[in-house]
């Protein structure tokens, strides 16, 4: 899974349910948005990538 944004819909998501949707349980954090420690427990090989921004708002909507 790759994510490119920090909209709450995907900060909210549940890593352990989300492992029962994939072949692979690979992430790839590019926002630094995710729980690396939960979904590292939840069996998820994990990587943060980028640094947070304001790129989701102040009130974690995605802009669009």
């Amino acid at each position: 899974m790759l994510v490119l944004t920090e909209c709450d819909e995907f900060r909210a998501s549940d890593p352990l349910a989300l492992g029962a949707m994939v072949e692979r349980r690979v992430i790839i954090d590019a926002r630094n948005c995710l729980d690396a420690t939960a979904s590292r427990a939840a069996g998820w090989s994990f990587t943060g990538l980028g640094a947070s921004s304001d790129a989701a708002g102040t009130d974690g909507r995605c802009r669009h």
